[in-house]
This record gives structure tokens, C-alpha cells and sequence, in this order.
């Protein structure tokens, strides 16, 4: 199992926001969990696929999975 190397953490109000914001079409995903530190689960909300990245001025692009964080 390959897992994406970015992860997108949004307050679950500002996904959309950011998500159209940044022009990032959100794709349905099976629902699942990750377990974090303190023992708490977070939800899984969608995948943004291909997200172009610069890093050091190369361009990769990358899976990145929607975790939401409560608070």
C-alpha cells in the first residue's frame, strides 16, 4: 500500500473555502480513520489527486488525503 506523502488538515468549515479557493476538485473517498497521538481518530473526507507541489524548484505532483480536525 503506497500513502500519498501530503496530508491537507482543515477545520472541516474551511475545506470547501480553501478547496475552491485553490481550484482543487475534492473526490469522494471510501470512509476511514486515522488514529493520531493523543489517541483520537480523525475522519477522512475526500482525496485532492495530483496536487502540483513546488519543493526546492522542482515540481512534483501528489495524492493528498482531507483529514478534519475538531477543536
Amino acid at each position: 500500500m503506497t500513502v500519498p506523502p501530503l496530508l491537507f488538515v482543515l477545520p472541516a468549515t474551511s475545506m470547501t473555502w480553501v478547496a475552491t479557493f485553490l481550484h482543487l476538485p475534492i473526490e469522494v473517498t471510501t470512509q476511514f480513520y486515522v488514529l493520531v497521538d493523543n489517541g483520537d481518530r480523525l475522519q477522512c473526507r475526500g482525496i485532492f489527486r495530483q496536487i502540483p507541489l513546488v519543493i526546492q524548484g522542482q515540481e512534483i505532483h501528489a495524492n493528498s488525503y482531507v483529514l478534519v480536525l475538531k477543536g
